[in-house]
C-alpha cells in the first residue's frame, strides 16, 4: 500500500511511522526535493493548465505560505529524490 500524501510536518510523518510500525508494516519516507525556483516555474505551467492535476491556480503567495510551513525531513530514515 501506498499512502500519497505531503506530510508537511514532522510529527504528523512521525505519527504515520508509529501507526505503520504498529501494526507491522514498513514505512518508507520518500522526499522529492526541489528548490522553490523549480517549483514556481512548474506551477506556473500547471497554472496555464485546467485538468483534473490542475482544477484551481495556485498563487505564489499560496506557495509562499505552503513553504513557510514546511519542515524538510532530516534524519528521519527518508529517502531523498533530488529534483534541481
Amino acid at each position: 500500500m501506498v499512502l500519497d500524501f505531503s506530510f508537511w510536518r514532522r510529527a504528523d510523518r512521525d505519527r504515520y511511522k508509529r501507526l505503520i510500525s504498529g501494526a507491522g508494516g514498513r514505512w518508507r519516507l520518500v522526499y522529492l526535493r526541489a528548490d522553490p525556483p523549480l517549483l514556481r516555474r512548474r506551477l506556473e505551467e500547471r497554472n496555464r493548465r485546467f485538468d483534473a492535476n490542475a482544477a484551481f491556480p495556485i498563487s505564489d503567495a499560496v506557495l509562499d505560505a505552503y513553504l513557510a510551513g514546511f519542515e524538510a525531513p532530516v534524519g528521519e530514515g527518508e529517502e531523498v529524490i533530488d529534483a534541481t
